[in-house]
């Protein structure tokens, strides 16, 4: 497939775990080869996000395309050779067979989600999970998830007190999976 001459964005299949070493590797390359101004960056998607272990709040960074390299540059022959030609790259993904560069949408979203400073919560518990409560007013107790807040990290729990079911709002590091 020709490509007009304008840079674009392409999907690049690697292998899962060496996506960042590749990255680099193809701009090194690239640079190497004098072709900095075909191969113009890279992108490994990533997006903040928090877990819980041992009862405390971890961030990790996590992979949104495990085993995926983007890479804005001119598609051409020359430029496809050097990017297959590293030895982790397994090939660029394709449509039947021709490569096809990802839309401007695909682009963005990436894009907003890279430089994004939200961090999303790795959750762990669904409506009608038994609980313990772990911290707070009501440790010890027992209830029933009723609503997950996955962007605030945050539950809401029935607990039974009296006779009467309470809705209790906790964060997720205040409970336990029973």
């Amino acid at each position: 497939m020709r490509n007009n001459g304008k840079p674009k964005w392409y999907s690049v299949k690697v292998h899962t775990g060496k996506e960042d070493h590749v990255a680099r590797l193809i701009l090194d390359t690239a640079k190497s080869y004098g072709l900095e101004k075909k191969i113009i960056k890279t992108l490994v998607p990533t997006q903040r996000q928090v877990e819980i272990k041992g009862g405390k709040k971890v961030i990790k960074v996590k992979k949104l395309l495990p085993g995926y390299v983007l890479v804005y540059m001119v598609y051409d022959e020359e430029t496809a050779a050097l990017v297959t030609s590293i030895e982790e790259v397994r090939g660029f993904v394709r449509s039947g067979k021709d490569v096809v560069p990802l839309s401007q949408q695909e682009i963005d979203k990436f894009m907003r989600d890279e430089k994004s400073e939200e961090v999303k919560y790795k959750v762990k518990f669904m409506v009608n999970d038994a609980v313990r409560i772990t911290d707070g007013i009501f440790k010890g107790q027992v209830g029933k998830v009723v609503e997950v807040d996955e962007q605030k990290g945050r539950i809401k729990v029935l607990i039974s007190m009296l006779g009467t079911d309470i809705p209790y709002d906790l964060e997720i590091t205040q409970v336990e999976k029973l």
